[in-house]
């Protein structure tokens, strides 16, 4: 397992992180890594824990995806995330959640943040599954979070064989149209949470 702890003391954390699952991949033609995705038993506590650290407070938020399709079935899952920006890299905190194992398996027992994925932002996710799944990396999860009018499609691939990690393939829209969420905003969020003295919302299904 690699932790999240021993990649934030390197001086170039996002050097570090780029490093991760090389050179398969470099070989699978992927670029630089958009977000890390790390398993943590409470995002809360985590997003604190970080701040402590000198890292920005994380948005915070949780509720049923719309789609989740795990290894062929569809699962009602229910999870909590919050998201944040380090360095240019997009972190993003990932409690167990409810209806699958996928996330709780990588859950450490001594508490640490432990990476679970490395996420890359695609135009299409559905044909970054494809190619990914013909270099042997079967689709593990494919799922949608909806909350008008954002909507994000994601999907994991099982690429734990080629280079240690799950993959993730992300698309983010807004009305339709894909955008690359700004790294302030999460920032500016997380201060409206905690302003309103809420650490986490509740997404509507949508």
């Amino acid at each position: 397992m690699v932790y999240l702890d021993d990649l934030l003391v390197h001086d170039d954390f996002a050097k570090a992180v780029n490093s991760l699952g090389r050179p398969f991949l470099q070989e699978a033609g992927l670029g630089p890594v958009d977000q890390l995705g790390v398993v943590t038993a409470n995002a809360e506590t985590a997003s604190r824990r970080l701040e402590q650290k000198g890292l920005q407070a994380f948005f915070i938020a949780g509720g049923p995806v719309q789609m989740w399709t795990e290894n062929g079935k569809d699962r009602d899952f229910k999870g909590r995330i919050g998201v944040s920006t380090y360095q240019g890299k997009e972190l993003e905190l990932l409690e167990p959640g409810e209806g699958s194992n996928f996330y709780r398996q990588a859950l450490d027992p001594q508490g640490r943040m432990t990476v679970h994925h490395l996420g890359f932002m695609v135009p299409d996710v559905d044909a970054a599954s494809e190619k990914l799944t013909e270099a042997g990396c079967p689709l593990w999860v494919r799922g949608r979070i909806a909350s008008k009018p954002v909507r994000v499609e994601f999907a994991y691939m099982d690429a734990k064989e080629q280079c240690g990690f799950v993959i993730e393939f992300m698309n983010i829209s807004i009305f339709g149209k894909q955008i690359k969420t700004p790294h302030g905003l999460y920032n500016l969020l997380a201060r409206m949470q905690k302003k309103m003295r809420t650490r986490s919302w509740e997404l509507n299904k949508g």
